[in-house]
């Protein structure tokens, strides 16, 4: 008999059963926010945030945020080539324009070298995202923020958890963005949170989260600005209104299949945590004992030797990560030499 592990499995127990229930009976007229309320506040305190606004995407939370920082026509934008696709959305829509660079071959995060080395005068932002599990330089990368005076922001869409020495993913640059997507550690079925510490920045994305309508205008239905419709429910926010007791449920089933997933019979796995950094999303195994073809897939074989393995993956995924500037969506070509760490990190992986 063999064992499976699920690629996405939310721990749903009967305590969000009964926050999504009492949610749905009684979350009307003067209550109607009272799980989001309730879930903001938790989740800010959860991650040693000032100020978190519930939204109903991660996508959503980026978009307002890039907004509220003054992203728009003629901006650049510096994020890393291996992303999906919902970071870069936001700021194609608001006119700017996203610059790919490559990444670290041990993280396959942003590489801070290469950020310093594509900021411009119309660099306006410099995207962090935590890719599957694993951390950015944050160090490094504020280091820059801070000297350039240009805000980092971090994508933590995959980062609920996550611990850069004391300080949690999310947390520390001038706002994160997090997804409750059903694939996530923390799941809400589809949602997002937007965090920061800047009260004006806040406030900025406070009043574009509803319509436009500043908080504390007497006028009843008048928006002060052109705004955004991204909110969270709130039987969603019931859903989840106690992360962290949901979150701590999820970790000792993650920790004994990550320890599977670092079993020698799925070849070699670079996903360690180093001091003072700690990981906590998706698990990743490389399946590098072949050399991938030159579109960065794997020969089907290779997929069938790890499945018959000891213990099956209910989902192989053949290069699920193909940077951005391949595809034919991106904004940006492709320049000649570029991109090599992102080239070679297009290999079937599992998560």
């Amino acid at each position: 008999m063999t064992n499976r592990i699920f690629y996405t499995k939310p721990s749903i127990t009967q305590l969000e059963t009964d926050y999504a229930a009492d949610a749905a009976a009684t979350g009307w007229g003067a209550r109607c926010y009272d799980y989001l309320n309730r879930f903001e506040r938790d989740f800010k305190t959860y991650l040693g945030s000032g100020f978190a606004i519930a939204t109903s995407s991660c996508t959503g939370a980026m978009h307002m945020g890039l907004a509220a920082l003054g992203v728009g026509e003629g901006d650049e934008v510096i994020l890393a080539d291996t992303n999906w696709v919902a970071t870069v959305s936001p700021i194609v829509h608001l006119g700017a324009r996203p610059v790919f660079v490559d990444v670290l071959a041990d993280t396959w995060c942003i590489d801070p070298e290469e950020v310093e080395r594509h900021i411009t005068p119309k660099t306006k932002a410099i995207i962090a995202t935590h890719l599957y599990g694993n951390l950015c330089d944050m160090d490094a990368l504020l280091e820059i923020g801070n000297r350039t005076g240009i805000p980092v922001i971090e994508d933590a869409a995959e980062a609920v958890g996550s611990v850069w020495h004391g300080r949690r993913a999310g947390s520390m640059g001038a706002f994160g963005t997090f997804s409750f997507h059903g694939t996530k550690t923390l799941t809400t079925g589809e949602g997002g949170m937007f965090v920061t510490n800047d009260a004006a920045l806040y406030e900025k994305v406070l009043t574009l989260s509803n319509h436009g309508r500043a908080r504390g205008q007497t006028k009843q239905f008048w928006p002060d600005a052109i705004g955004f419709k991204y909110k969270m429910s709130n039987i969603q926010g019931g859903h989840r209104m106690r992360p962290t007791r949901a979150h701590r449920g999820t970790r000792q089933p993650q920790a004994r299949n990550s320890g599977l997933l670092h079993d020698p019979a799925f070849g070699a796995a670079r996903h360690h945590d180093e001091p003072g950094i700690h990981r906590h999303d998706q698990r990743r195994v490389d399946a590098d004992r072949r050399p991938p073809s030159v579109d960065g897939h794997y020969p089907r074989d290779d997929a069938a030797d790890l499945r018959d393995r000891q213990y099956r993956c209910a989902r192989l995924l053949l290069s699920p990560l193909q940077p951005l500037h391949v595809r034919r969506s991106a904004p940006e070509r492709e320049r000649p030499g570029a991109f090599r760490v992102a080239r070679s990190t297009c290999r079937a992986i599992t998560t």
